[in-house]
């Protein structure tokens, strides 16, 4: 249920050491990979990664279903796939106030972003803008 997220062209050879990311959605919307590009967020978010030039993204959905997902409640195995990403200096990113809410609720530590289904366009600049500052501030 996790996919990398490979991105167009080489990265560029000035970036020696760049933060990690778990990009966090919520269920599979009729597809198993995370953000299918056939869906309008798959859509959003794959042309978001190319244009950031970077092979350092995962994506991830929180739940399996929208009965798992509507219940808010995180499986054993992906509080430990988490928590083990947390533990390898990834930065989790919570895709929607509903996946933050979800995350913080079970003491996972992340940031929010606009989720990219999110109604307009400025939404999608602050996505985008966010995960330029995330990937671009300094390494830990």
């Amino acid at each position: 249920c996790i996919h990398i997220a490979k991105a167009a062209g080489p990265i560029p050879a000035t970036r020696t050491k760049m933060k990690r990311l778990v990009l966090i959605g919520g269920h599979p919307k009729g597809y198993r990979e995370p953000f299918h590009v056939r869906t309008k967020s798959g859509k959003v978010i794959h042309s978001i990664i190319n244009d950031l030039r970077t092979d350092s993204v995962l994506l991830l959905n929180l739940w399996r279903n929208g009965d798992e997902e509507r219940a808010m409640t995180l499986r054993g195995s992906i509080k430990k796939k988490l928590s083990e990403y947390v533990k390898r200096k990834y930065v989790l990113v919570a895709l929607g106030r509903y996946q933050e809410k979800a995350l913080r609720k079970n003491l996972m530590p992340c940031t929010y972003l606009p989720h990219p289904a999110s109604g307009g366009g400025i939404y999608i600049d602050r996505l985008e803008r966010g995960l330029r500052n995330i990937l671009h501030s300094k390494y830990d």
